[in-house]
């Protein structure tokens, strides 16, 4: 399995500026798996960055 960046942050509501940081890091590392788990309730992928409420993204991330 690749390695996973993962990002948390607090908010309810990811928006496509919360992703920066991980989309930098995507730029130069894009066979690595990324992961951005907060308190949004809708689990989607935004540009090959998957976006996951975090009570399940810490489940998906155990199962690595």
């Amino acid at each position: 399995a690749p390695d996973t960046f993962v990002e948390i942050k607090f908010t309810e509501r990811i928006t496509d500026k919360h992703l920066s940081a991980l989309r930098a890091l995507k730029r130069d590392f894009p066979e690595h798996r990324y992961m951005c788990l907060s308190r949004d309730p809708i689990a989607r992928v935004e540009g090959g960055i998957e976006v996951v409420p975090w009570m399940e993204g810490v489940r998906m991330i155990m199962e690595i």
